[in-house]
């Protein structure tokens, strides 16, 4: 997908208000082979989304959701190690015996 994340900015469109999305606007926070993470901030309205990209033998999917994280916060989000499947029973099992 290399090369399609740049073009993706000339493409997409705000889901706010619906005016196109400048090259400028796009952080690529993952890029892969056959998945992309962009976030975009708006021009006009200035609202922020994070667009997922994957890319099979039919076509390219997009997804995107609106964000209030900007392009700072969610840079440091990408960065952090996920969050394992012990950490997440262990969360569980915290409330469970609340």
């Amino acid at each position: 997908m290399k090369g399609f994340s740049n073009e993706l900015g000339g493409m997409a469109k705000c889901p706010v208000c619906e005016k196109k999305y400048k090259k400028e606007s796009a952080t690529v926070l993952e890029a892969g082979q056959k998945r992309n993470t962009i976030h975009f901030t708006c021009g006009h309205c200035k609202m922020s989304s994070l667009v997922f990209l994957s890319q099979n033998q039919t076509g390219t999917v997009g997804v995107g959701i609106l964000t209030d994280l900007d392009k700072s916060e969610v840079k440091s989000v990408f960065q952090k190690e996920a969050i394992s499947a012990d950490q997440v029973l262990s969360v569980h099992n915290f409330f469970k015996g609340l």
